[in-house]
């Protein structure tokens, strides 16, 4: 889970247990603990759901996914829409961190 205190919002991920497991960020609005929407993120890029952070200077969203390819997720809070796939390299695990001095980052793990 990622919380944007500045929108206000928190953004959990999801994926479903059957084929063809398509991973879904829920919206939830902290003030009134209700969902208001459900983004579709591409099921053949993200396989597995590594990280989920947000950018406090943009307020962009970023998900990490471990899949064939690898995938960064971008979404846009505003849209409430993938704006932009980043691919990783293959399937090693990631993190996103953001913080308030810096754009977010990648970084593979260990």
């Amino acid at each position: 889970m990622a919380v944007d205190p500045g929108l206000r919002k928190a953004y959990v991920v999801s994926q479903d247990s059957t084929a063809p497991y398509p991973v879904t960020v829920s919206v939830i609005d902290t003030r009134t603990q209700a969902v208001t929407a459900t983004i579709a993120v591409d099921d053949m890029h993200v396989l597995k759901p590594q990280s989920i952070t947000v950018d406090p200077a943009t307020h962009l969203v970023y998900l990490i996914g471990q899949g064939p390819a690898g995938m960064l997720s971008v979404i846009d809070p505003m849209t409430n829409s993938v704006t932009a796939r980043i691919p990783t390299e293959g399937t090693h695990d990631y993190a996103a961190i953001a913080n308030r001095f810096r754009s977010s980052h990648r970084l593979r793990g260990q």
